[in-house]
């Protein structure tokens, strides 16, 4: 089973929403929003083996933004496709590294829109009274690289 996960774009912490998608790849049911969405990742993660058809395969906008929270948690996923991460590979198969990546950026080329410019690596959609920064959720490795 596929499901969307994504935190509340209104910038509210903790909540969230929950689409399942269907084998076609379109919404099966109305989207939920959810109070915790850590918990109910937590607890959809344990509510079967991660060999049962009906476990969840996740989907979301991109790991670094949702990753860090469900850790902190103690929750860990056995499945995901990161948007902005699939995306950043099929520009990088047309030589076009460096385009926007974003959910936003994909979902404008799709439809012919303006591409919106990718916000700053490890910057969350927050009000902007309550700017929120996340840590990269890993840093590089430089020790093995020749010197300069």
């Amino acid at each position: 089973m596929q499901i969307a996960a994504t935190y509340d774009p209104e910038g509210f912490k903790d909540r969230g929403f929950l689409q399942v998608i269907s084998d076609q790849g379109d919404a099966a049911g109305p989207a939920r929003a959810v109070a915790d969405l850590e918990a109910e990742v937590g607890a959809l993660e344990q509510a079967s083996s991660w060999q049962d058809p009906e476990h969840p395969r996740w989907i979301w906008p991109a790991t670094a933004d949702i990753a860090p929270a469900l850790l902190r948690r103690g929750v860990r996923v056995d499945k995901c496709h990161d948007l902005a991460l699939t995306e950043a590979l099929l520009l990088a198969y047309e030589g076009r590294c460096g385009e926007p990546r974003s959910l936003g950026a994909a979902w404008a080329r799709l439809h012919g829109l303006p591409v919106p410019p990718d916000r700053a690596e490890g910057a969350l959609d927050a009000p902007a009274d309550n700017p929120t920064t996340q840590p990269a959720l890993f840093e590089p490795d430089r020790s093995g690289l020749p010197p300069d």
